[in-house]
């Protein structure tokens, strides 16, 4: 199933990119969606979600290399060009056991003291 959605402002130029994928790696799953772009429209190509390795918070290269090569295959995708990027502030994610407070207190507390 394909649904296009036509987009005014993202207008395609000479050499720009016809096709992206997105990846958000998460803690329990990893969720993708493929789009490309053809007479000016974007269409969405594919998307999955896949439940992340129990490593996957410690980016180890061959995990996430792993991780990418599945999804690939899932969606069925052409050898391209790639570029990865990942975001510039590491999200650290901890399981913590906090009071119950209101939420104003609860953030003094996080902003304070993160570990």
């Amino acid at each position: 199933m394909q649904m296009a959605i036509n987009l005014p402002f993202l207008k395609l130029k000479d050499r720009e990119r016809t096709r992206v994928l997105a990846v958000d790696i998460g803690k329990f799953a990893t969720k993708a969606v493929y789009i490309t772009v053809a007479n000016g429209r974007h269409t969405l190509a594919g998307f999955t979600i896949v439940q992340s390795p129990e490593n996957i918070l410690s980016f180890d290269p061959e995990t996430v290399a792993s991780l990418l090569k599945n999804i690939a295959n899932i969606l069925k995708l052409e050898n391209a060009p790639t570029a990865v990027s990942i975001g510039p502030a590491f999200t650290i994610i901890k399981t913590v056991e906090m009071p119950l407070l209101p939420v104003v207190e609860l953030r003094k507390i996080i902003k304070n003291n993160p570990k």
